[in-house]
């Protein structure tokens, strides 16, 4: 990435019922989108999505479903 762009991301997937995400840094959650404006060295760092499913039984239990991604942006 050079410093002074933008960079942005997002999770998505394919579930029923929807899933729910959350974009993570090395120190701070961001929310299931992430728009970074001139970024700069302080953005440099590892990004992870976690999407987490929860989908109810018939038998009144709870199945808890979760997935993450991660990449690193080197700026």
């Amino acid at each position: 990435m050079i410093r002074g762009h933008s960079v942005s991301g997002r999770c998505t997937s394919k579930s029923e019922p929807g899933s729910k995400f959350l974009w993570t840094t090395a120190n701070s959650g961001i929310g299931e989108c992430f728009f970074i404006n001139n970024v700069s060295r302080q953005h440099s760092g590892n990004y992870t999505c976690i999407a987490n499913n929860e989908m109810n039984t018939k038998f009144g239990g709870i199945i808890n479903g979760t997935n993450e991604s991660s990449f690193y942006l080197n700026v």
